[in-house]
């Protein structure tokens, strides 16, 4: 036996992105001793014995190359890279009895990996989160076509939906037609539907986590996507290689453009009237050292509907009216491994909702003179919070 035991922790990485790999599996196959990586990458466990620690462990995830890497035999923080493996080799599928429900570490839970989206089919070329995840167990759609979330018969708004650790009021755009998660800008996603941990306690029906992408550390990137139903853009890439990263993702509504003159051709220019909705995510991940990474997220999206009414008689008048809703969120996040045993996570955001009425009218009394007015309705939900919240194996 070793004099005392020792702690095997670490990160696991794509080697072309440097994304942290969510999932992973990491094992220590003589001893039987292994673990999975938690939503940051990082996982850590005990070896107890000295033969342990002359064996390599084993790094695997769904898609890459597995590796193994050598143990030190003193306590070390370990960054392990994976490769992509396109090629299909034999699989040998060993059916075992699972654990006993009061043995499991989490139950009721259900992960979408960002990559599993583009298998689903679309409408209007658009993926949506929320719906991919009406087509799981035990979760129910509602009113066909709509992206809400009806988890073992609780209604919508019992749902606790998190963008990067930070809650969401509104998460529907079109009426509740598409969710307002961009599918390039997301990383993983998971549903739990019960026994929600310590720090989900807040809502009755389920936990809706999703995680944004850090961005690519080690080249350039973006694209620029043009739907039936939304146009989009994306950039990403290093700001210092395999240390610092950026991500900006937006995506816009583009009937607008075509309602606006088709109304006012068709009124005679009397009226014009155009609806729109748009999202904007951003992400910058830093990694100060091995033992520690700070991120800041932001998200704005907004439904926008606008009216402008002319009145072409003596008096010349115009109303226009514009009704505004949606989120903003911003996050500062801190991880810290304090140790080989202890991994913590400091949370300072800031999230609201808002639904915004502006109404302002114009009226021509005279040929030199003119009168107006304007006001505008407010109303928004939001808060402040500041978390911090640790892991540890004892």
């Amino acid at each position: 036996m070793l004099a005392q035991e020792r702690k095997i922790s670490g990160y696991v990485y794509d080697a072309l992105s440097h994304e942290r790999l969510i999932g992973a599996h990491v094992w220590q196959k003589p001893g039987k001793v292994g673990t999975v990586t938690n939503a940051y990458g990082y996982f850590v466990f005990e070896l107890n014995t000295l033969a342990e620690f002359e064996q390599a462990l084993s790094v695997s995830y769904v898609g890459y190359e597995s590796v193994k890497v050598p143990v030190a035999l003193s306590d070390t923080v370990l960054h392990i890279s994976l490769k992509t493996s396109n090629e299909l080799k034999t699989v040998t599928v060993v059916a075992k009895r699972e654990n006993p429900i009061e043995k499991r570490n989490q139950i009721s839970t259900i992960s979408i990996a960002a990559k599993d989206l583009e298998l689903l089919p679309t409408m209007g070329g658009e993926r949506d989160v929320l719906k991919a995840y009406q087509l799981m167990p035990g979760v129910q759609t509602g009113n066909e076509g709509f992206s809400a979330l009806y988890v073992r018969g609780g209604s919508p708004d019992q749902n606790l939906i998190l963008l990067d650790d930070v809650p969401l009021y509104y998460v529907n755009h079109l009426g509740g037609f598409t969710g307002i998660f961009n599918s390039d800008a997301i990383n993983s996603t998971q549903l739990i539907k019960g026994g929600f941990p310590a720090q989900f306690g807040t809502r009755l029906s389920s936990v809706l986590d999703v995680k944004m992408n850090e961005g690519n550390k080690r080249s350039h990137g973006g694209g620029f996507t043009v739907g039936m139903l939304t146009s989009k853009i994306l950039a990403e890439g290093p700001i210092r290689h395999d240390t610092a990263s950026y991500l900006i993702s937006a995506r816009r509504l583009m009937y607008d453009l075509f309602m606006r003159p088709l109304t006012y051709l068709v009124s005679e220019g009397k009226a014009s009237m155009g609806y729109t909705f748009y999202d904007v995510n951003a992400k910058y991940h830093h990694m100060i050292d091995s033992r520690n990474n700070i991120y800041f997220s932001f998200y704005a999206g907004d439904d926008v509907f606008g009216v402008r009414l002319r009145d072409k008689n003596e008096n010349n008048s115009t109303v226009r009216t514009r009704q505004t809703w949606g989120n903003i969120m911003g996050a500062f996040r801190w991880n810290r491994v304090y140790n080989n045993s202890a991994f913590g996570n400091t949370v300072v955001s800031f999230t609201r909702y808002r639904y915004r009425t502006d109404f302002e009218s114009e009226q021509k009394a005279q040929e030199t003179h003119y009168l107006s007015e304007r006001f505008f309705l407010l109303g928004s939900a939001g808060f402040w919070s500041a978390k911090e919240y640790r892991t540890s194996s004892e």
